[in-house]
């Protein structure tokens, strides 16, 4: 049997900062982006699946694969409001 094989991809797919004490307050829009290895793994795995069942059998994968993604949200509660979140009221 030949060993298996894992992709490993972080994401923390919004980290407030904390209390928005980020200096400047302005690199607080991007944080939402800190989930790249998370995206970047899953597309690849996708990726990988995707040419395994189109391929001829002695092409394909001869290792299981498989995706491991850590994923969490770095928000101080689970009411905090982001900088980019938008808010609706009663009227809409």
């Amino acid at each position: 049997d030949a060993p298996s094989i894992c992709m490993v991809g972080k994401g923390i797919v919004y980290d407030t900062g904390g209390l928005s004490i980020k200096v400047p307050t302005t690199n607080m829009a991007g944080m939402k982006a800190d989930m790249g290895g998370s995206a970047a793994v899953l597309g690849g795995f996708a990726a990988a699946v995707a040419y395994d069942k189109s391929c001829p059998p002695e092409n394909r994968l001869r290792s299981p694969l498989h995706a491991l993604l850590c994923i969490a949200e770095n928000a101080v509660d689970e009411r905090s409001i982001r900088p980019d979140d938008v808010l609706t009221f009663l009227s809409g």
